[in-house]
């Protein structure tokens, strides 16, 4: 739903661990980037054909795709792209959407991937 959207699309951009580290801000920051580099790669036939070999997974700390987290798959500019949350995060922003998903992920999973890819 619209309202799912939105409150996915604020908690990317407003979750803080700490006092100031936006966690997801920051991950989806530097997955942009990465994915314009590499898409700009590919216009420009930089390195050849210009194709990422690398992981474009992030997790929740903004390294490398391996953790246990549940992740999440939305469409960037750019093409796919992967980004994975820490499920209790979203559940400390906010416990009443959390177990909305929970009961409904069927109805939620898409309108979260549109708000991941409208965060930026």
């Amino acid at each position: 739903p619209e309202s799912a959207r939105r409150h996915f699309r604020e908690f990317l951009r407003h979750y803080r661990l700490g006092a100031q580290r936006y966690v997801y801000r920051e991950k989806l920051l530097r997955l942009h980037r990465r994915l314009a580099a590499n898409t700009n790669e590919a216009l420009n036939g930089a390195n050849g054909a210009g194709v990422d070999s690398g992981n474009n997974d992030v997790d929740a700390d903004g390294n490398g795709g391996n953790s246990n987290r549940k992740a999440g798959a939305f469409q960037h500019r750019g093409g796919n792209a992967m980004l994975e949350i820490d499920i209790a995060h979203l559940g400390e922003f906010d416990p009443e959407f959390l177990g909305a998903l929970r009961q409904n992920p069927a109805e939620f999973l898409p309108a979260m991937e549109v708000g991941a890819s409208e965060a930026l």
